[in-house]
């Protein structure tokens, strides 16, 4: 019976120690001595059988695996062996490190001559960019389309000046593009309106006066000839100067002038021939050209300028901001025979206004006198937009008057629901509004329409519409200024119904609704 591997070691130790060891938990011993031993255990004697290792060196002496399989001590001669064998492998050492560090210098050298080759690739592409390649004529032609440049708030900082800190071509080229220095801005010192001027010579000038350096203001009354477009802020000191301006306004077309001052009847731009667009403002009061005058924004604190209006009888385009909050004293409405779009703030205005060619209104506060002036005028109206809180009972009424209405525009109305109820479409003729409304209806834009109501009506009156035979089918555009992140469920429901069946429709949230409704306004003088 072969004898275990505990009472083996056991009976060594008390032979060793001259006494028995203190017992011990059983297999203790086995598990102390077991970490040592490799996989080649002899299970009768319970000691490590030889092992090859395969981490050692081929090359070594035999003698070294032995040896370390064990713990005798080496001979003289296994030592004098083993010495030399390692001096062999410091000297090997020595010769793999000069290899190494030679290799590393080489791939240094490589990395470094791979970077200069990038850098000449793209160098080489630099040169060979489309930009180099531009027609001296073609980027002129760019240029020019940078000019005015509202982007930045310092006008030093902006188009021209800013292209010729590029490259000598880009300056080049700048300075011999007369167009691209014809827009003088108020901010800039007096040297740069000098090299402007000169720059400029001989194209047309759009120029603002306003400063409080007395000298560029005569420097630009002295250029008027060759004003075409003039932004003024009036200034006391500013009155006698440029009274110096009449008479010598022979390309003068467009006109914005603002005055907090005061001058009554200032006749500086009374003979202004090519004179078209005008834009007053403050307590502005002008002889003007008014005959002549096709686009006019009358933005004026004092209601008694509009009778100034009774001259304009070839006004195409009017915007009065400002708040007339009365009507003009006028025994006949005013007649503007020409005028075809109009933009206006407060509609009791309207009451004052005979507009036979009108297409186009847009009103701000009051529109209750909107149906009176469509059927005082006998205009045939295509666009109705309104940003006035009201509710479908104030819209109607003009939608009635208005039959040939194509575009309507109503952002802020309360019960947005009658108003998409009028619009559908009967089935039936025998319905109580069996004719339509507003039947050649292309476009609509409304807002509130939110809970599940207002969506079912909007979606009967898209399919109404495109079912009728007299009525083409309409783009709607919803906006939603109350939600800014994303649209509620009834909404996204509702688009996604009235996409399936391929009606054209937006739904726009607070920011991007807020861009569209800005966008209208430019559209006005």
């Amino acid at each position: 019976m072969p004898i275990i591997p505990e009472l083996r070691l056991v009976g060594r130790m008390q032979r060793l120690y001259g006494r028995a060891p203190p017992p011990l938990p059983p297999g203790y011993l086995w598990t102390l001595v077991m970490p040592t031993f490799t996989s080649n255990v002899c299970f009768n004697c319970g000691f490590v059988s030889q092992a090859t290792h395969s981490d050692f060196h081929p090359d070594l002496p035999p003698i070294l695996n032995r040896l370390l399989e064990s713990n005798e001590l080496p001979t003289d001669l296994e030592t004098s062996q083993l010495e030399m064998a390692m001096d062999d492998r410091r000297t090997y050492i020595l010769q793999l490190d000069s290899t190494i560090a030679a290799l590393q210098a080489s791939l240094d050298q490589h990395r470094r001559m791979r970077h200069v080759a990038a850098d000449e690739i793209r160098r080489g592409a630099i040169v060979l960019s489309v930009v180099r390649r531009i027609p001296t004529d073609v980027l002129a032609e760019i240029f020019n389309w940078t000019v005015p440049d509202e982007a930045r708030k310092h006008a030093t900082h902006r188009c021209p000046w800013v292209l010729g800190r590029v490259c000598g071509r880009w300056r080049a080229v700048s300075l011999s593009s007369p167009k691209l220095w014809t827009t003088i801005d108020r901010r800039i010192p007096l040297g740069m309106i000098k090299a402007h001027l000169d720059r400029s010579i001989p194209y047309p000038l759009t120029v603002e006066l306003g400063f409080s350096d007395t000298g560029s203001v005569e420097l630009l009354i002295a250029c008027s000839v060759r004003w075409e477009s003039a932004d003024i802020a009036m200034r006391a000191f500013m009155g006698p100067a440029l009274m110096s301006v009449q008479g010598r306004l022979p390309v003068l077309r467009r006109l914005k002038y603002n005055d907090n001052n005061g001058f009554r009847l200032f006749g500086a731009f009374a003979s202004a021939p090519a004179l078209r667009d005008v834009s007053l403002s403050g307590k502005a009061s002008l002889i003007l050209p008014w005959g002549q005058i096709e686009r006019l924004n009358l933005k004026l604190s004092n209601p008694a300028g509009l009778n100034q209006l009774q001259e304009t009888h070839n006004l195409v385009e009017l915007s009065v901001t400002g708040r007339p909050d009365e009507q003009l004293a006028l025994a006949n409405p005013m007649e503007l025979p020409r005028l075809r779009k109009l933009l206006i703030k407060d509609g009791v205005f309207l009451q004052s206004l005979k507009l036979p060619a009108l297409e186009d209104v847009y009103v701000s506060m009051d529109v209750s006198s909107v149906p009176s002036l469509i059927q005082r005028s006998s205009c045939q109206l295509k666009s109705f937009t309104t940003d006035v809180q009201c509710v479908s009972a104030d819209i109607i009424p003009i939608l009635e008057h208005a039959p040939g209405l194509l575009e309507l525009r109503v952002t802020a109305i309360q019960d947005v629901q009658f108003l998409l109820l009028r619009l559908t479409i009967p089935g039936s003729e025998l319905a109580a509004y069996a004719r339509p409304l507003v039947p050649v209806l292309r476009a609509l834009t409304v807002s509130n329409v939110s809970d599940a109501l207002q969506c079912t009506h909007l979606i009967a009156m898209m399919e109404s519409r495109c079912a009728s035979a007299v009525c083409p089918e309409p783009s709607v555009c919803v906006f939603d200024f109350v939600n800014w992140t994303g649209l509620n469920l009834h909404a996204l429901e509702t688009l996604a119904v009235l996409r399936e069946k391929r009606f054209t429709v937006e739904w726009l949230t607070g920011p991007r609704s807020m861009d569209r409704y800005r966008s209208w306004r430019p559209t006005y003088p």
